[in-house]
């Protein structure tokens, strides 16, 4: 690993990519998809592996779907073989972002979530008399993607 975080080799190397794919299949095992994929893992990643250090991988398109519990909502799901990259990647640069990250943002991080920002937002309304209220309903499926990308 160099100096300043894991370079592109240590992110696509074969053992960066089975560590996420066990990563992202936790939980997912039965689906077919992930069973087909696990079931021939080594030739899987080892594709993954050649079109990302030739500079050809593509992403897949996503596959979107409605559900309506709790909320009506638009979800977006990426081929699991993307995943496995996505895993890679975050498992790479995660670390080195971490450093910059707000210490006040609780959302996709380890150690953090829900609860953690529960008793962070309690922890505050103790020592001031003040808050906030946001809600940020259809935030996501609103905004301009292309703008975003």
């Amino acid at each position: 690993m160099r100096r300043g975080g894991p370079s592109f080799a240590d992110i696509s190397s074969f053992a960066a990519l089975h560590a996420a794919a066990l990563r992202a299949s936790r939980g997912l095992t039965a689906r077919p998809a992930v069973a087909r994929f696990l079931a021939n893992l080594e030739p899987e990643l080892l594709a993954i592996q050649r079109e990302l250090q030739e500079g050809r991988y593509e992403p897949r398109p996503l596959r979107h779907f409605r559900i309506r519990d709790p909320k009506p909502r638009t979800i977006s799901v990426a081929h699991f073989r993307d995943r496995v990259v996505h895993h890679a990647l975050c498992a790479g640069i995660e670390p080195r972002l971490e450093q910059y990250a707000d210490p006040d943002s609780y959302a996709c991080r380890v150690g953090k979530g829900n609860r953690a920002a529960v008793l962070r937002v309690q922890q505050l309304a103790r020592r001031r008399p003040w808050f906030v209220k946001l809600d940020v309903r259809h935030f996501f499926e609103t905004v301009d993607h292309a703008r975003l990308f």
